[in-house]
């Protein structure tokens, strides 16, 4: 356990203003006159006049590749940006897919957001929207719905590059989760990386790639614009005010701003302790998500979920001038506090008000706010992970991804248990790696369930079968040819149920991308064991017959998944440490990580 003495993440908003004034007393009283370059450092061309002017460069030429007259596509770099339905989405070529070059997207405003599908499902929207008060007075917020019907209403994405429509996809039912992929090609292959999030029809994404640096005049600009739409929106004047001039510029400045401020923040580190620091093409995006209530599985409805922020990528190169290794692992260490302190204030900087305030939470709040309420903070690694494990109150995934860490030689700092923000659990924890300082700086996640329909099929499987053979036997050698037949096939149609619920709650659960082998294995287990036991009982209940039967048969179904639901992190978090202690083998999954 970290003594409290110890522990680095205090105040953080605290530390980095004292810093600030510090600097600024040091600067006013020692070099008044001191400019930006002689700050941040800069570097000056010597000039040199020579009388005669030379008719080649004063270099020896080694040797020569290919000329060309403009930069050969395989020799660009790009990112690729794809939503997919499903799989038939990919196979038709309907999914929305885009490539271009990081040049063409390098601080641009991209958005990835939803719209109607069609006229009817923008006109299902806006019979819920309320409508114009006679007397011309302004509708207030309370008057908008909280939630919308999502069966009813169909969404189409849209990626959009500075606010112009780049690509659509496939219509899908609002509230649905579609996979959102995003490629980087790097001509080296170095920076070669796809990343996977889900997304919910309905949201709104914006994303910003710094392939360098984010420009102050991009900055000025997002200010402008966003003081003019204020300054409209005071004056009631709507017209062409769309969602991405009001939502797309509000996420977008937060997004751009945390890497305008990680990376001036990075540089002035750099620059103090002579160190080499190299932005190379990074990506996060800023997001309001949708809160999705769900029936069997199914979004009933949608509302206002949050807004979060997602730095999937942080891409840099750093190396100490004299060449030492644990200078260069303290300046990722410093960098990477840095840069997940910055997740929750950017937001609270730029959204807070006195009427509405805001807090944002992020891996090194969360570790402050335990050591604030003396919640023990630990230091695992190989050495003392199997003495600390089970001091550790933590979900099933979470274990499973400290102990998969840990087993590939990372140190982890995490808590004893979560702690209550906002009346939500968050658990935040580092994932460092010991010889260069880099690493992720997590909030923990839930594991998703999504084995119900399974449960469901094996359960009318087994009351199918069971009422085939109390209606006929479907085996019996003699008797109405009729009757048995019609056996056969109720029984066909029983063990079809039951297989093809088990083969989809597999597919699920392989193709999940949150989660690793071990927890694959486990909740496989965990499903063949509740599949068997719904057959078992939709077989047994059988008895009851016709609609008493059925009715059984969804309430069991009910009941069980509620129970699986219970202990499925527990089951799971037993069933994968069992694998690790016997079978000695472990996965690490770098690309749920956040590379700083």
């Amino acid at each position: 356990m970290i003594p409290s003495k110890k522990v680095f993440v205090i105040d953080t908003e605290q530390t980095m203003t004292s810093y600030q004034q510090q600097v600024e007393a040091y600067m006013t009283a020692n070099h008044p006159d001191a400019t930006v370059g002689d700050v941040l450092g800069k570097k000056i061309i010597q000039e040199k006049q020579n009388p005669v002017l030379f008719a080649s460069l004063p270099y020896h030429l080694v040797v020569k590749a290919g000329e060309f007259t403009s930069i050969p596509d395989n020799l660009r770099h790009k990112v690729t940006f794809k939503v997919l339905r499903d799989q038939l989405d990919e196979y038709s070529g309907t999914a929305l897919n885009y490539t271009a070059s990081i040049p063409e997207l390098a601080g641009k405003k991209i958005t990835l957001s939803y719209s109607p599908a069609t006229a009817n499902d923008e006109a299902v929207i806006e019979n819920y929207l309320p409508k114009p008060h006679p007397d011309g007075t302004p509708i207030q917020p309370e008057e908008l719905p909280q939630t919308l019907p999502a069966y009813l209403i169909n969404m189409k994405p849209e990626l959009r590059i500075d606010g112009e429509v780049k690509a659509t996809g496939t219509a899908v039912g609002l509230g649905q989760s579609e996979t959102f992929t995003m490629q980087f090609i790097d001509p080296s292959r170095i920076g070669n990386e796809v990343i996977t999030n889900d997304v919910t029809a309905g949201e709104y994404n914006a994303l910003v790639i710094d392939a360098l640096a984010i420009s102050s005049k991009r900055l000025t600009d997002l200010k402008t614009r966003l003081e003019t739409t204020k300054a409209r929106l005071e004056t009631e004047d709507y017209i062409d005010l769309t969602n991405d001039s009001l939502l797309g510029d509000l996420l977008f400045t937060n997004i751009a701003t945390y890497f305008a401020e990680y990376d001036i923040m990075s540089e002035i580190g750099a620059k103090t302790e002579s160190v080499i620091y190299h932005r190379l093409p990074s990506m996060g995006r800023f997001f309001f998500s949708l809160s999705v209530n769900k029936f069997f599985d199914i979004p009933r409805s949608v509302s206002g979920g949050g807004l979060e922020m997602d730095v999937d990528r942080s891409f840099y190169y750093s190396l100490d001038k004299a060449g030492n290794k644990v200078k260069t692992r303290e300046f990722n260490l410093s960098v990477g506090i840095r840069s997940s302190a910055l997740e929750h204030s950017v937001p609270e900087q730029l959204l807070y008000t006195p009427e509405d305030p805001v807090y944002g939470i992020s891996a090194v709040k969360a570790l402050a706010i335990a050591n604030s309420q003396a919640i023990p903070i630990y230091q695992i690694n190989k050495d003392n992970i199997n003495t600390i494990l089970p001091k550790l109150q933590l979900g099933g995934d979470d274990i499973l991804d400290i102990t998969n860490s840990v087993n590939t030689g990372k140190e982890v700092t995490v808590s004893q248990r979560p702690i209550n923000f906002q009346g939500r659990s968050i658990l935040g924890y580092f994932v460092i790696n010991p010889e260069v300082g880099d690493g992720a700086y997590m909030i923990s996640k839930g594991l998703g369930g999504g084995a119900i329909w399974s449960y469901i099929g094996a359960l009318f499987g087994g009351l199918l079968t069971g009422l085939a053979g109390i209606y006929q036997n479907p085996d019996a050698m003699f008797g109405d040819l009729k009757r048995i037949a019609n056996a056969k096939m109720l029984r066909f149609f029983g063990r079809y149920s039951a297989v093809m619920g088990v083969v989809n709650g597999v597919l699920q659960i392989i193709t999940n991308p949150d989660l690793n082998w071990e927890q694959q294995f486990a909740q496989i287990s965990i499903l063949f064991i509740g599949a068997g036991t719904s057959y078992w009982v939709g077989g047994a209940i059988a008895a009851l017959g016709g609609p008493f039967g059925i009715l059984g048969a969804i309430v069991v179904s009910i009941i069980l998944q509620v129970l699986l639901d219970v202990f499925t992190n527990q089951i799971t978090k037993a069933l994968a440490l069992y694998l690790r202690e016997n079978l000695r083998l472990c996965f690490y999954r770098r690309s749920k990580y956040e590379v700083i």
